[in-house]
């Protein structure tokens, strides 16, 4: 029967042998010194705008054929203005944590928005029907999204994990949208027209779009390094990123399991085992019960004084 801790782990390495030679001095530093990777300043969004009006069926099949790019859909019965307020300040994608108490949260890209798929020269077709007859509130108009996939997390080396971090903007607090310039641009199902968002990625000038992918790439960092379950130094994923970069991802993931892997250690698993199985023995109720409160207190106490010294990333 496997520990009960092992179920809630949230690192995959075995011990500190694991991380590699030429990482650990600048771990160990960070880690020494409470040091996070430093966090510039959050790059402006720059505010979607409704641009030119596409009717013809073949140049609309043009727009949503983009391999390296994934395409969803939101509907939304909403008019003009819902449409230019999603277009200005992004897609709401996660519910900030003041109203998470309530139904009706929102976990990420993938609970407001259907995924077609990534782009193909028969996608549009495909989902034409899907497009002209939306499920939600029969809605006419269907904010098309359209981001890169090689900054979505891949669902095989992750776990409870939202893929598209990366591209969002916000805070826990304040709840987190994906930002603007990854919005294509508006079909409406009753014209069966779509109108492109001028300010889309791709339509942005170049050195726009290099600031921009430098903040990407930065949060597709932390992102991976927190949720992915495979070293990036034994991943097969082919990573979009430089030399530093990626020494950055490694340095980040193996910081994460170093933490993880420290702070299991703070738990006497092996303490708390040996009661439950000794109370197990015909115990009183009542005693299982103190007994209990007694190593959860003690593993609480213990867990809250290794927080104060392991609690390091200020950008999480």
């Amino acid at each position: 029967m496997p520990n009960i801790f092992e179920m809630f782990k949230n690192y995959f390495i075995e011990s500190e042998n694991d991380i590699p030679q030429k990482y650990r001095e600048e771990i160990e530093k960070r880690l020494s010194s409470k040091e996070c990777t430093k966090q510039t300043e959050k790059l402006e969004i720059t505010p979607g705008k409704l641009g030119k009006v596409v009717s013809e069926k073949s140049k609309i099949e043009d727009i949503f054929k983009n391999e390296q790019d994934f395409y969803f859909g939101h509907g939304t019965p909403g008019g003009e203005q819902v449409i230019n307020s999603i277009l200005e300040n992004g897609l709401m994608t996660v519910n900030p944590d003041t109203i998470k108490v309530y139904g009706n949260t929102l976990r990420g890209l993938d609970s407001t928005t259907f995924l077609f798929g990534k782009g193909t020269d028969s996608l549009f077709s495909k989902q034409k029907d899907l497009l002209d007859n939306w499920p939600h509130k029969n809605s006419k108009n269907v904010v098309i999204i359209s981001i890169p996939r090689k900054y979505a997390l891949k669902n095989t080396e992750v776990r409870l994990a939202d893929l598209y971090e990366a591209f969002y903007i916000g805070s826990e607090e304040e709840g987190y949208k994906l930002r603007p310039e990854f919005i294509k641009g508006i079909y409406n199902a009753d014209s069966h027209s779509f109108t492109l968002n001028d300010n889309f990625y791709q339509n942005l000038e170049v050195c726009q779009q290099e600031e921009l992918f430098r903040e990407v790439k930065q949060q597709y960092i932390m992102s991976y390094a927190k949720h992915s379950m495979v070293a990036p130094d034994k991943s097969e994923n082919r990573f979009s990123l430089d030399e530093i970069e990626l020494e950055q991802l490694n340095i980040e993931w193996y910081k994460k399991q170093l933490e993880g892997l420290r702070r299991d250690k703070t738990f006497n698993t092996q303490m708390l085992n040996t009661g439950l199985h000794e109370m197990s023995k015909g115990a009183k109720i009542s005693d299982f019960n103190d007994t209990t409160h007694s190593l959860i207190g003690n593993v609480k106490e213990d867990k809250e004084n290794i927080d104060e010294v392991w609690l390091l990333d200020d950008w999480e």
